[in-house]
């Protein structure tokens, strides 16, 4: 971890080219909801992604050994290559839910 200066919003060490001071942003600023719904069908029942908290994003199929989906699947939200992807969380763990970066394409 890097250390920080007196000032907890500057850090010792930091590239030149940035020179304000740290702020702190909430996430809801910096990102937006994807509604973008299956409605065409491009994405089958084998294409379905699963958020793994080991392995990120992965599909339910390669990964679960079964689609986990429903029939309709026309209302299903697409996920796009490197979009960032929230899902809650069964685990006691992760409190807060699991927040990964969709790095694999469902075709």
């Amino acid at each position: 971890m890097m250390k920080r200066s007196k000032c907890m919003n500057v850090p010792e060490i930091r590239f030149k080219e940035f020179c304000d001071y740290y702020s702190d942003v909430l996430l809801e600023k910096c990102l937006s909801v994807s509604n973008k719904k299956n409605n065409k069908l491009e994405y089958k029942k084998e294409d379905a992604l699963s958020v793994s908290d080991e392995f990120g994003v992965v599909n339910q199929i390669e990964h679960l050994g079964r689609s986990y989906t429903g029939n309709n699947i026309s209302t299903y939200k697409i996920l796009n290559k490197w979009q960032i992807v929230y899902t809650k969380s069964p685990l006691k763990l992760k409190p807060f839910g699991i927040i990964k970066v969709n790095n694999v394409s469902s075709k």
